[in-house]
C-alpha cells in the first residue's frame, strides 16, 4: 500500500517516485540510447539535476509541540508557528584520548 509506504517508509518511497519521474522526464524530452539495448541516457549535466518528491495536503496534522521521538523517521504532517531558533548542539557521550608514548586508546564515557 502506497499510503503505508509513504508514511513509514518516506525517504525510501519519495526517492523512488523522484526516480521515476526523472525517468518519465528522460524518456519524453529527447535523449539518447547507449550501446547496450535501448537504454535511454542522460545527454548532458543540465538534464542530471536529482528531483525531489514533496508531498502537501497529508492528513492528519501534527502540531508542532507533538513532535516526539517515535516520529522519528515517519512522514508526518506539521502545523504550527516558528517562534525561535537554533543551531544543533552535538550532545558528547563518550571521549577518547591517545597515549603519547604507547599510542593506547582510552575512552572515556560521559554521563
Amino acid at each position: 500500500n502506497i499510503s503505508d509506504d509513504i508514511k513509514n517508509k518516506p525517504e525510501l518511497t519519495l526517492n523512488c517516485m523522484a526516480l521515476g519521474f526523472h525517468s518519465v522526464l528522460q524518456k519524453s524530452f529527447g535523449c539518447s540510447e547507449d550501446d547496450t539495448g535501448g537504454t535511454p541516457i542522460i545527454t548532458s549535466t543540465e538534464d542530471s539535476k536529482r528531483f525531489y518528491i514533496r508531498l502537501y495536503g497529508c492528513e492528519p496534522q501534527t502540531p508542532l509541540k507533538n513532535l516526539k521521538a517515535p516520529l522519528f523517521g515517519k512522514c508526518v504532517t506539521v502545523s504550527g508557528t516558528v517562534v525561535r531558533v537554533s543551531s544543533i548542539k552535538p550532545l558528547v557521550t563518550q571521549l577518547a584520548f591517545q597515549c603519547a608514548v604507547c599510542q593506547e586508546i582510552n575512552p572515556i564515557a560521559l554521563p
